[in-house]
C-alpha cells in the first residue's frame, strides 16, 4: 500500500475502533474462523468454589457471598456448623493462650 492510493486513504480515514477489527491478508494467506465452547466453565467454577470453601472450612455462602441453592435451602445449618467450628478453634487454640497471659499478668503484678 502506498501513500495516495485509494485503499491507503480509506484506511487512514477509519477510526481506531474500526481498524481494530480489520485484517490485511496477502493473496497467498488464508483466513479461518474457529468456534469455541465455554459451556462447561460454570461447572468448573462451581467445583472450584466448593474445593476452596472446603479447604478454608467455610460455607460457600459465607466465603463467596453466594445465596444458598436448592429446594428449601436457607444455609442456616451450614452457618451453625461454621460457627461451632470457629468456637471450637477458639476454645482449643486461643483460650489456653489467653488464660496464660491473664494468669501471668496477675502473678507478675504488671500494672494495668
Amino acid at each position: 500500500m502506498t501513500s495516495g492510493s485509494k485503499l491507503y486513504d480509506a484506511m487512514c480515514n477509519l477510526s481506531e475502533r474500526e481498524r481494530q477489527w480489520m485484517y490485511l491478508l496477502g493473496k497467498d494467506d488464508n483466513f479461518a474462523t474457529h468456534r469455541y465452547s465455554f459451556g462447561g466453565l460454570n461447572d468448573i467454577y462451581e467445583s472450584f468454589m466448593l474445593d476452596i470453601a472446603g479447604a478454608c472450612r467455610m460455607p460457600v455462602t459465607r466465603l463467596f457471598g453466594q445465596a444458598p441453592a436448592g429446594m428449601n435451602a436457607t444455609g442456616e445449618s451450614d452457618m451453625e456448623n461454621y460457627y461451632e467450628t470457629v468456637q471450637k478453634g477458639q476454645e482449643t487454640y486461643f483460650a489456653p493462650v489467653i488464660d496464660k497471659l491473664l494468669t501471668d499478668h496477675v502473678y507478675i503484678g504488671i500494672p494495668k
